[in-house]
């Protein structure tokens, strides 16, 4: 695991300033909150996170800001076709 002082040589990161506004999710689906994206890459992330997030070892990272997460199933082609479950 890197600290927040080490850089992977050679590996393009996308940095937000200020962090972008996005959700941590627990695996089962249980509990989310908010944190902050600072950096993202193809191999992993820089987050901000607070309160119960700082405990979490295994998460989803949610990048849609609308809203709680929601699970969707594909019925037929194309997006007119999707029902929310």
């Amino acid at each position: 695991m890197m600290n927040s002082n080490e850089r992977r040589k050679g590996e393009p990161r996308v940095q937000f300033e200020p962090p972008l506004d996005v959700r941590v999710m627990t695996i089962d689906g249980t509990w989310s909150g908010e944190s902050g994206l600072i950096e993202i890459s193809d191999n992993g992330a820089r987050l901000k996170v607070t309160g119960h997030a700082t405990e979490l070892t295994d998460f989803f990272l949610i990048l849609n800001g609308f809203g709680p997460p929601s699970m969707q199933e594909s019925v037929g082609q194309g997006p007119a076709d999707r029902r929310q479950l």
